[in-house]
């Protein structure tokens, strides 16, 4: 009877909070581990899924939980005698909290010029997108609030990286627009001299 009502419990928070009502800072969001072999996911098998902290769940639930957009997707290799992990993939579509604290704290706000969003208020972006070869990792990333990365997505502007630390975007008419992310530490440099 204690285990219906927990599941009871559990699907009603989860029913009754849409994604978006979830509480967020720096990209942290309440998260869930789900261990699933790829022959479930792909419907080949029915094993059921381990749900990290509360033990088995059905493979229709693990399915379920797969198909929401807004999850992020690691992939372990296991040994298929012992089950014993492999490997954990590098490469995933959202950031690890350390990539985004670090790309944070080296760019401050939007990279987009003039634009001085705050960082905490932005979000990670891929500078060239994850679906075209785009890798997470610290010289592929920058800050964007939803404003400018709707502006990249929809309207074909581009933009890059400089050594300097500033990004050069470019819109589709081949016009190109520099900006500078703060020097925040420029005054403590400048006071050790």
């Amino acid at each position: 009877m204690d285990q219906k009502r927990a599941d009871l419990l559990v699907d009603a928070v989860l029913s009754g909070l849409p994604h978006d009502a979830l509480p967020e800072l720096q990209g942290r969001r309440p998260s869930i581990q789900i261990v699933v072999s790829a022959d479930t996911l792909l419907g080949l098998d029915d094993e059921p899924a381990d749900l990290a902290g509360y033990g088995p769940i059905t493979a229709e639930t693990a399915r379920r939980y797969a198909a929401d957009v807004s999850g992020t997707w690691r992939r372990l290799l296991t040994d298929p005698d012992t089950c014993a992990l492999l490997d954990i993939g590098k490469d995933s579509y959202r950031p690890a909290q350390r990539l985004r604290d670090f790309v944070l704290a080296r760019d401050g706000v939007c990279c987009f010029p003039t634009c001085g969003q705050p960082g905490y208020r932005c979000e990670f972006e891929h500078i060239v997108a994850f679906s075209q070869g785009g890798k997470t990792c610290r010289c592929g990333g920058a800050l964007a609030c939803k404003r400018h990365n709707l502006c990249k997505i929809t309207t074909g502007w581009q933009y890059r990286r400089l050594p300097d630390g500033s990004y050069r975007w470019t819109d589709d008419t081949g016009h190109s627009y520099t900006g500078h992310p703060p020097q925040r530490w420029a005054h403590s440099q400048e006071a050790r001299r």
